[in-house]
């Protein structure tokens, strides 16, 4: 949505950031207030140095873990909890830990490496090349940012924001989780 051109005194403003900085200061000169004569409250009011005692009732912590959603991870907000079982299966992808016949392979736990299609089922193999998975992964291309390669699907991409990396990853995780790969 654009502002239409500002008129101030007598010169035309059309620029969209220089019309936010007229406005800016239009209200900044309407909202000061003088108090150049003013002093401030002398109160001594002391510091309280304890808290007074909490008690909770049994009742009220019982209420307030039932609220709680058993679905989402532990931690902060911003980690996803629907994507929990995306996160363990997309780390175990980085570490080379996960049910992929190559990381199976390489700790002799499997007889061949090679996928269903025939290709040797790496981490690469499975999040960027593999047939079997390309309509699933052609939905996550769609969705991330920056450079597209084995280590920046892993890892992260130091050239992008924490929040595309952060969105790439749950991209990731969602892939993994579409595909089925790792579920029996």
């Amino acid at each position: 949505m654009n502002t239409p051109p500002i008129n101030l005194n007598s010169s035309v403003i059309d620029d969209d950031k220089q019309k936010a900085e007229a406005f800016n200061d239009y209200f900044a000169s309407q909202s000061n207030i003088d108090d150049s004569n003013k002093l401030l409250p002398e109160e001594d009011i002391p510091p309280d140095r304890q808290l007074s005692s909490i008690v909770f009732e049994t009742y009220e912590v019982k209420d307030i873990l039932q609220t709680l959603n058993v679905n989402k991870a532990s931690g902060p907000d911003a980690i996803s909890g629907r994507s929990r079982l995306g996160q363990i299966y997309h780390a175990r992808i980085r570490t080379e830990s996960s049910s992929l016949r190559d990381h199976l392979y390489q700790k002799n736990l499997e007889s061949d490496p090679f996928c269903k299609c025939k290709q040797i089922e790496t981490s690469e193999h499975f999040l960027l090349n593999c047939p079997i998975y390309h309509r699933t992964r052609e939905a996550l291309f769609v969705n991330l940012v920056g450079t597209l390669n084995i280590d920046t699907l892993l890892h992260c991409d130091p050239n992008i924001t924490d929040i595309d990396n952060k969105n790439n990853f749950l991209n990731v995780q969602d892939y993994i989780l579409k595909t089925k790969r790792f579920t029996k």
